[in-house]
C-alpha cells in the first residue's frame, strides 16, 4: 500500500496580543492570541482553528507537518499549568452536508529543551491520501438493501445470553409454529455491537447463520449453529492481545427463525490432507468487565471492584489446566481518585509481575476528573493450576479510592478434550492458502470440532483426525461435546416490516411505542402547517431495532438507519434534513429498567472527565464514512422531545399545535431577549451586547431587548444576593413572548445565575402557551437530559402544558465560556443571516450550521437541542415596505417625523416574494429612540454602557386588503420628545404565512401644532378572567388569565414615555399588601382602531383567598380611567367546578356546554354525563385539557343519544364530573356538579 502525500496551504501564523506579564486568569484579557481556548478552567491552553478543506484531494487525510514555536518573551508570575506537558495535538477532517473542514487543536505553549516556556507562533498541515483510496465513493455505499428480509414470511425471535453451541429441536420449533420444521432458516447479525465508526462494509439487515442438522427427518432432529452472545473477543495488534469486549446496552444476543426461504447449511469438511503444519496448543480468554456505577454521570466504561483498605483484588481468569503449563497474559486497567499518585501492584503467584502508575488529581481539577485510570498486559509466569493475578493498591491517603475496570486473560494451553466444550484462538501458522492441521488431544467419536473463525461461514469436521485450518491467519474452533449444546430462549412472533423499502422523508420522528399516538400527529402537523409543508415518517425505534441491530436496544442503529436514508436521498442535495427522537435517554445505557432509557443518545467512552465525557446526539447526524464516536461534521439537524410519560408527550404535542396555529401567530414572533449574567468581569454582558447587536445589524426587522444583570439593583435577602427586579422583568418578557431568547452567564439544573434569576420555581410561571419561544442558554447544564432522576429546569419547560419554552440549545454539561460564546456566535448567525445570506429553515438545521462551523471537539457536542430540529425559522415569505410615515398636523404633514401629541399614520405595501398582494393582519411597533445605559456596577468590578430602545408609543394591528395597509394612532402628549431617531417595526401574519418589515429613518421628536381634541373623560376600563365572559363571581385557580378591555377616543397611552402615566395593576389580596404591576407593554390596540384594545396578563402563583384587580389608564391627553373586578383563588385541594352552564338553553338542534375549574396547575378529564328525569343515561361527552387556562368549552352535543339517534323533547339533567390527573405532586382526584336544561 503506497500514500501520496503532500504539504496543503502554507504556514498558519498565530497573533498574539502580548501584555507584560502572564498569569493563569489573565489569559484572554492581558495576554491573548487566536483561537484561544481551554478544556478545563486553570489548565493546558490550546489554539484551535477550523479550516475549510479547499484545495486537498478526495480521500485525503490531513496531519500535522510541524509547528513552530518562539520564546515566551515575558515573565511567568506563576504555576504554568497552562502549558501542555504532554506536547498533544488533534488534526481531523470533519465533513457537514457536502462541505469540509479541518479542526486543528494544538499546544499554545511547550516547554524547550532547557525547560524554558514557548508559545506556538504557527503551524503547517499537509495531507496524504492512501492509493487504495484514491476512488471517491459515491452514495450508494451507504444506501443498503432495499428491501429487508423481515418484509415476508413468519418470523419467531430467539435469544441467547452466552457465547456457545446450541440447537434447534424438532420439537421446539413446532411449538412455536413451524409445521415443518426442517425448513426453519436462522438470521442474525454477527454477534457483537455495531460499530460506532461508519464503516461500508458494516452488516445491513440480517443475515443467514448456516444450521448443522442431525437425525434429519426424525423426531428427535434438530439443527445446530455456534452463536454468540453479549460478549465477545477482538483482537489488538497494539497489545498483541485478544481483548474483552460487553455488549453495553443488552445482557443478551437475539437471532430471528424463519421458514420458507433457501437454507445454507455449515460446510463439512473431509479428510485433513495436505497439511504443512500442525496446531497443538491454542489461547483460552476470559474477562472481566466493571459494572458500577459512571463516575461522571455520563459515558460508557463502568467502574468494577473497588478496593478494600489493605485488602489486595484477586482477579481470576476461571480457567484450570491442572496437567499442563498455564503462563500467559493478562490486561488490566485500574481507576484511582486521590490527590497522590497512585500505585497498584500486580503479582502472580506471589511474584510481581509489574506495575501500575497514576497521577494524582490536583484540587483545581477535582470537580473536572473523577478519576484518572491506566492499563497495561503483564505475563504471567507458567505455573499449574488456576490462572490468577492479584492486584496490590498502595493507597497514598485515607481519602483516596480506587476499582478495577477491566481483565482480559490470554491462556495458552495444549489442544486436549476434558470433557467439557471449550472455544480456542489459534495462532496463524504457515503462509497463506496453506492447510495447517489441528491435533486434538484425548478426542473421541462424542467430541466434535468445528471451525468458526468465520462466523457467517463455519466448518464442520468428521472427525478429530480431520481438523484443519487455513494457513497465515487467526483462527478460531469448537470443541464440544452432546452435552454441551444449549437451547436459545423463544420470545414469539415479530411481525412485518420493511424499514429497508421506505421512501426517503425531510423529517424523520424516531419514537418509542409508548409515544407513536401524539409522534403521528405531530408528524401531521408539520405536513399540513402554511409554514412547513414537510414530508414525514414517524417510526417506532423497536422496529429499527429489529432490522439494524437484531431486535437489540443500540443508539447505532438509529444512526445506520439515518445514514441510509441519508445516502439514499442523495447526501447533502437531497430530501433528508431532520431527525427528531421522540423519548428520554438514559446515560445509563445498560439499565434494563424502560422507563429511563426509551430512545437512547450517544455515550462517549470516558466516564471520568466531564470536559470529556458527555452524551450528545451528534452522533445520529455523523453519517460521512469514517465519522463516528464524537467526530465529523453533522450532515442533519437533530433534536430531541425527552419525554418519559404520556402527559409529557401530550404536552409537547400541545406546544407544536400552538406553534403552528395562524391565530396565535403575532408580533412576539419578531422578537429577540439577550439575558446576560454579570458576573466573570464584563465578559458575559459583553458578549451578550455583541450578540444583540450583531442581529439588529443583519436582520433589521427583529425586535431586540436587553436585559443585563448589572443594569438592575441588586438586594440582599437571607445573607444571599438577588436581583427581583430583574426575575420580574425575565417573567414579564415571557409573558409577552419572543421568538428567541439568548442567555448568557452562570447556570445549573437548577437555575439561572447565582442570584436565582430563573429557577424551576419561578419557570411555572410561565403560562405563555400562545408565545413560546426558542431559548438559547450559553451556560452549564442547563439542558440536563440523560440521567435517570434529574433533568434541568429549562428541559422541563419544554414539556410543561400550560406554557414554557418552544425549544431549548444548551448544554448538558459544564462547558467553557469561550467556546460557548463561538457557538452561541455562529447559531446566531445562523438563525438571523444577513440580507441575502445562505438561511436555514429549520433550527436544527442552524444548529448543525453553528457546530460545524464551531472549533473544539469536545463543547460544541454538549450542546443539545431539545425540541423539533424542523421547527420553521422566521423566513418571511412576505415583505413589508414602508411607503409613508410621520404625523398629521391639520392640513400640513411632517413626514417621516413622530410628534409628541400628533396623530401619527403609516402606510406600507405587503405583498410575497414573487409580488403577490398579501391579505391579512399586520402588526406595528413604533418605537422611541435608543438611549444610553449605564450599568450599576453592583459587583464593584466595571460599569457596562450599553444601548436599548425602551419606549414603545404606539403598538396595534390593522388589516392588509390588496396588498396594502394604513395605521393611523395618537402619540402621547407627555413624554421626552428631544429629537432622535426612532424605528416602526411590523409585522404581519395570515393563515398561509408571515412576513416582516421594519424603518429606522424616522425621527421621534418635538411636539405636534395640531391640538388633540379633549373630552375630559379617562379610558373605560372593563376587566375579565380567564375568557371575555363576564360572571356574577370569579372563582379561578393560581394561575388566572387577566383580561382587560380599555377604550378612549383620544386612545390609551402605553409608551411609559412619562413617570406616573403608566398602564398600572394594582392587585390586592384580602387583609394583604398590594402589588403593582406595569402593563405597558401587554397592551395593544385593536385591529384597525386605535381607540380601543386590549390587555392579556397572566397572573401567576397566586395565594388562596378573595383578591380585588384595579386597573388605571390614561388616555393620550392624560385624562385618568380605570376599572375593578373582584374575585377569589382556590388551591388545588380546594378544586371545584364553578359556573357550570350549557348555552343556548333552551334549545332544539345542538348547545354546547361551559365550566370554570379552580386547580388550573393539573391537566384534566371532564365527563359530560346527560341524564333523563328518571335517570337513565343518554350520552356521555368526553372532553381532555391538560393546558388549561381556568375555563373549559365549548363542549359540543347535537342532541343524539350515544346511537346517534335523536332524544326527545323535554327536561334532562346532566352532570360535569372532572378528573384531575396526578402531576407535580399533586394528587389525582375528581369533582363534580349538576345542572339542569331543556330540549324544546
Amino acid at each position: 500500500m503506497g500514500y501520496a502525500v503532500a504539504q496543503w496551504d502554507g504556514v498558519h501564523e498565530i497573533h498574539w496580543d502580548v501584555g507584560n506579564a502572564l498569569r493563569m486568569d489573565s489569559l484572554g484579557r492581558d495576554y491573548s492570541f487566536e483561537g484561544a481556548t481551554r478544556t478545563v478552567d486553570g489548565g493546558a491552553v490550546y489554539h484551535a482553528a477550523r479550516i475549510e478543506a479547499e484545495g486537498m484531494p478526495a480521500g485525503g487525510v490531513p496531519f500535522l507537518l510541524d509547528a513552530l514555536y518562539i520564546p515566551l518573551g515575558v515573565q511567568v508570575l506563576q504555576r504554568a499549568s497552562w502549558v501542555d506537558s504532554g506536547g498533544t495535538y488533534s488534526v481531523r477532517l470533519a465533513r457537514g452536508r457536502g462541505s469540509a473542514a479541518v479542526e486543528v487543536e494544538i499546544p499554545a505553549f511547550r516547554l524547550g529543551k532547557m525547560g524554558e516556556i514557548e508559545r506556538l507562533s504557527g503551524y503547517r498541515l499537509g495531507w496524504r491520501v492512501e492509493r487504495s483510496s484514491f476512488r471517491t465513493r459515491g452514495a450508494e455505499e451507504f444506501a443498503q438493501k432495499q428491501e429487508s428480509v423481515l418484509a415476508t414470511g413468519r418470523w419467531v425471535r430467539l435469544s441467547v445470553s452466552s457465547s456457545g453451541m446450541y440447537k434447534l429441536s424438532y420439537s421446539k420449533l413446532k411449538e412455536a409454529g413451524f409445521t415443518d420444521p426442517s425448513r426453519v432458516t436462522l438470521w442474525g447479525l454477527d454477534g457483537r455491537q455495531l460499530s460506532y465508526v461508519n464503516r461500508k462494509d458494516g452488516l445491513d439487515d440480517l443475515l443467514q447463520i448456516p444450521l448443522k442438522w442431525y437425525n434429519r427427518g426424525g423426531a428427535d432432529a434438530y439443527a445446530v449453529a455456534y452463536l454468540r452472545g453479549p460478549e465477545w473477543w477482538e483482537w489488538s495488534d497494539a497489545k498483541s492481545h485478544y481483548e474483552y469486549h460487553r455488549h453495553e446496552y443488552e445482557n443478551h444476543y437475539n437471532y430471528y427463525i424463519t421458514d420458507g426461504r433457501v437454507a445454507i447449511f455449515v460446510e463439512d469438511e473431509d479428510a485433513g490432507v495436505g497439511v504443512t503444519q500442525l496446531h497443538t496448543e491454542g489461547w483460552e480468554v476470559s474477562g472481566y468487565q466493571g459494572s458500577g456505577e459512571l463516575l461522571a454521570q455520563s459515558g460508557r466504561e463502568r467502574i468494577g471492584s473497588p478496593f478494600a483498605y489493605g485488602q489486595a483484588q484477586v482477579v481470576n481468569a476461571g480457567m484450570d489446566f491442572p496437567d499442563v503449563a498455564t503462563g500467559g497474559r493478562v490486561l488490566l486497567r485500574v481507576a484511582a481518585r486521590s490527590t497522590k499518585p497512585s500505585v497498584f501492584h500486580v503479582k502472580s503467584g506471589g511474584l510481581e509481575i509489574g506495575v501500575l502508575t497514576l497521577d494524582g488529581i490536583p484540587g483545581i481539577e477535582s470537580n473536572i476528573l473523577k478519576a484518572r485510570v491506566a492499563e497495561g498486559v503483564f505475563t504471567i509466569p507458567e505455573g499449574k493450576g488456576p490462572a490468577s493475578v492479584s492486584i496490590e493498591y498502595d493507597r497514598p491517603s485515607a481519602s483516596a479510592q480506587a476499582w478495577i475496570v477491566k481483565a482480559s486473560f490470554n491462556i495458552p494451553h495444549k489442544l486436549e478434550w476434558k470433557g467439557s466444550a471449550f472455544y480456542p484462538y489459534l495462532t496463524p501458522l504457515g503462509g497463506v492458502g496453506e492447510a495447517v492441521g489441528v491435533v486434538v488431544g484425548r478426542c473421541d467419536k462424542t467430541v466434535r470440532i468445528w471451525d468458526i473463525s468465520d462466523f457467517f461461514k463455519p466448518k464442520s469436521f468428521s472427525s478429530c483426525e480431520s481438523v484443519r485450518v487455513n494457513g497465515g491467519r487467526k483462527a478460531q474452533l469448537a470443541v464440544f461435546g452432546d452435552g454441551d449444546v444449549k437451547e436459545p430462549e423463544y420470545h414469539g412472533v415479530v411481525a412485518n416490516q420493511n424499514l429497508h423499502a421506505m421512501q426517503v422523508p425531510e423529517l424523520l420522528i424516531v419514537s418509542h411505542g409508548n409515544f407513536i399516538h401524539q409522534a403521528e400527529q405531530i408528524a401531521d402537523i408539520y405536513r399540513r402547517s402554511p409554514l412547513t409543508h414537510l414530508s414525514v415518517e414517524v417510526v417506532d425505534v423497536e422496529k429499527i431495532y429489529n432490522e439494524f441491530s437484531a431486535g437489540l436496544k443500540d443508539a447505532t442503529a438509529i444512526r445506520n438507519f439515518a445514514r441510509m436514508l441519508y445516502w439514499r436521498g442523495g447526501g447533502a442535495n437531497g430530501a433528508f434534513k431532520y431527525l427528531l427522537l421522540f423519548g428520554k435517554p438514559s446515560c445509563d445505557l445498560y439499565d434494563t429498567n424502560e422507563l429511563i432509557n426509551y430512545v437512547p443518545n450517544y455515550q462517549t467512552l470516558d466516564s471520568y472527565d466531564v470536559v470529556r465525557s458527555f452524551g450528545t446526539d451528534d452522533y445520529f447526524a455523523l453519517l460521512d464514512e469514517g465519522e463516528g464516536e464524537d467526530e465529523g461534521g453533522l450532515d442533519i439537524g437533530v433534536g430531541r422531545y425527552a419525554v418519559q410519560k404520556e402527559e409529557d408527550a401530550e404536552a409537547v404535542l400541545i406546544h407544536e399545535r400552538s406553534y403552528h396555529d395562524p391565530r396565535n401567530w403575532g408580533q412576539w414572533l419578531s422578537r429577540a431577549i439577550f439575558l446576560a449574567d454579570d458576573a466573570e468581569g464584563l465578559i458575559f454582558m459583553e458578549g451578550s451586547d455583541s450578540l444583540a447587536r450583531g442581529v439588529e445589524r443583519r436582520n433589521p426587522v427583529t425586535n431586540v431587548r436587553k436585559l443585563y444583570a448589572d443594569a438592575f439593583k441588586q438586594e440582599t435577602k437571607f445573607y444571599r444576593m438577588l436581583y427581583p427586579t430583574l426575575r420580574d422583568a425575565f417573567n414579564a418578557e415571557m409573558r409577552r413572548g419572543a421568538f428567541l431568547i439568548n442567555y448568557i452567564g452562570h447556570g445549573s439544573e437548577y437555575s439561572m445565575m447565582h442570584e436565582m434569576v430563573s429557577s424551576r420555581d419561578n419557570s411555572l410561571q410561565w403560562n405563555n402557551l400562545t408565545a413560546l419561544p426558542v431559548m438559547v442558554a450559553a451556560s452549564c447544564r442547563m439542558a440536563v437530559y440523560d440521567l435517570p432522576d434529574v433533568s434541568s429546569f429549562t428541559a422541563d419547560a419544554v414539556m410543561r402544558p400550560q406554557g414554557g419554552i418552544m425549544a431549548l440549545i444548551a448544554a448538558s454539561q459544564s462547558s467553557f465560556s469561550g467556546s460557548n460564546f463561538e457557538f452561541n456566535e455562529g447559531l446566531m448567525r445562523a438563525i438571523y443571516p444577513s440580507e441575502g445570506g445562505n438561511k436555514c429553515k429549520a433550527l436544527g438545521e442552524a444548529v448543525s450550521r453553528a457546530k460545524n462551523g464551531t472549533t473544539g471537539r469536545y463543547n460544541k457536542r454538549k450542546y443539545i437541542l431539545l425540541g423539533n430540529p424542523a421547527l420553521p425559522l422566521l423566513n418571511a415569505s412576505a415583505k413589508i415596505s414602508v411607503e409613508s410615515v410621520g404625523t398629521v398636523e391639520g392640513k400640513r404633514v411632517a413626514k417621516d417625523t413622530v410628534k409628541g401629541g400628533g396623530v401619527g399614520f403609516l402606510t406600507a405595501s405587503v405583498s410575497d416574494i414573487g409580488g403577490v398582494p398579501f391579505e391579512g393582519t399586520v402588526f406595528l411597533e413604533v418605537q422611541g429612540k435608543k438611549i444610553k445605559i449605564r450599568t450599576y456596577d453592583n459587583d464593584a468590578e466595571t460599569p457596562f454602557e450599553y444601548e436599548d430602545r425602551l419606549v414603545t408609543l404606539f403598538r396595534g394591528k390593522a388589516t392588509a386588503r390588496a396588498g396594502k395597509v394604513h395605521f393611523t394612532w395618537q402619540t402621547p402628549q407627555d413624554g421626552d420628545f428631544q429629537y432622535g431617531v426612532g424605528r416602526v417595526a411590523l409585522f404581519a401574519a395570515s393563515k398561509e404565512g408571515l412576513g416582516a418589515g421594519s424603518y429606522d429613518r424616522v425621527v421621534v421628536g418635538g411636539a405636534s401644532r395640531s391640538a388633540i381634541e379633549d373630552d375630559g373623560k379617562g379610558p373605560t376600563v372593563t376587566i375579565y378572567l380567564n375568557d371575555d365572559a363576564k360572571r356574577k363571581r370569579y372563582v379561578v385557580g393560581r394561575n388566572p388569565l387577566l383580561i382587560v378591555k380599555l377604550s378612549d377616543a383620544s386612545g390609551i397611552n402605553s409608551s411609559g414615555a412619562a413617570q406616573g402615566h403608566d398602564l398600572l395593576l394594582e392587585l390586592t389580596h384580602e387583609g394583604g399588601e398590594t402589588e403593582r404591576i406595569v402593563l405597558n407593554d401587554f397592551y395593544v390596540a385593536d385591529e384597525d382602531t386605535y381607540q380601543q384594545g386590549q390587555i392579556r396578563y397572566q397572573l401567576s402563583n397566586l395565594q388562596e383567598g378573595k383578591y380585588r384587580a384595579r386597573v388605571i389608564a390614561w388616555d393620550a391627553v392624560n385624562n385618568k380611567g380605570g376599572g375593578e373586578c373582584d374575585f377569589e383563588v382556590t388551591l388545588s385541594k380546594d378544586a371545584r367546578v364553578e359556573n357550570l352552564l350549557n348555552y343556548p338553553n333552551p334549545f332544539t338542534s345542538s348547545t354546547s356546554f361551559y365550566l370554570d375549574v379552580t386547580s388550573s396547575e393539573q391537566p384534566i378529564e371532564v365527563l359530560i354525563q346527560i341524564f333523563s328525569v328518571d335517570g337513565q343515561l343518554v350520552r356521555t361527552l368526553r372532553h381532555v385539557d391538560v393546558s388549561r387556562q381556568g375555563r373549559v368549552g365549548p363542549i359540543f352535543w347535537e342532541g343524539t343519544d350515544s346511537y346517534g339517534r335523536r332524544v326527545a323533547r323535554g327536561v334532562y339533567f346532566y352532570r360535569a364530573k372532572v378528573f384531575f390527573r396526578e402531576v407535580n405532586g399533586v394528587e389525582a382526584r375528581s369533582v363534580e356538579r349538576y345542572e339542569k336544561l331543556v330540549i324544546l
